[in-house]
């Protein structure tokens, strides 16, 4: 099932929360800020990850740009203990969909085969099940259920009802839940 709702995906009920992010290592503007304030070692993750990889001198200054990155998903494990763990007990990860090549807002940055790409990688491997701490390989995850906010059509400067077309081919005869989230 896909639904949009009003609300905040931060605070959702879902196991993964998914945001469209860059090839750039850059995590500070956007949902993405708000990911990074309430998990710093996503971002932390995040730019490890960008780092690894081989990277191509950027149209901006001063940065990098990891082309091997897009299309693909990053999930990252996020544990929470406490007052902010019995708010959100089924929340696993974040997925990091990698959508976009560079940041700006002076034209569209989304790339709506990334998209595709990154959300079809994101569905199959929640669907064949994630392993969120490498030292612990025999411990699985199989999410059913998926948060966005409503990816790639605010600071990257896509059309929406193009994105929520992929996201509806996507997960149309998935198993998995999502919940588009509109402020």
């Amino acid at each position: 099932m896909i639904r949009e709702i009003r609300g905040n995906a931060l605070q959702t009920e879902a196991m993964i929360i998914g945001q469209g992010t860059n090839c750039i290592g850059a995590m500070g503007k956007g949902f993405a800020e708000a990911i990074a304030d309430t998990w710093p070692h996503v971002k932390r993750e995040f730019k490890r990850l960008h780092s690894s990889v081989p990277t191509v001198r950027g149209t901006r200054p001063n940065t990098s740009v990891a082309p091997s990155l897009l299309g693909t998903v990053q999930f990252v494990g996020v544990t929470e203990v406490g007052l902010r763990r019995r708010l959100r007990p089924n929340l696993a990860a974040i997925a990091n969909l990698f959508i976009q090549l560079e940041v700006g807002t002076d034209r569209r940055r989304v790339e709506y085969d990334a998209v595709r790409s990154s959300l079809t990688s994101a569905r199959d491997q929640m669907l064949a099940g994630i392993i969120l701490d490498s030292r612990r390989p025999d411990e699985v995850i199989h999410p059913t259920s998926l948060a966005l906010p409503r990816i790639g059509a605010g600071l990257s400067g896509g059309d929406w009802p193009m994105i929520r077309a992929i996201i509806d081919e996507v997960f149309r005869a998935s198993p998995i839940d999502v919940t588009i989230y509109v402020q």
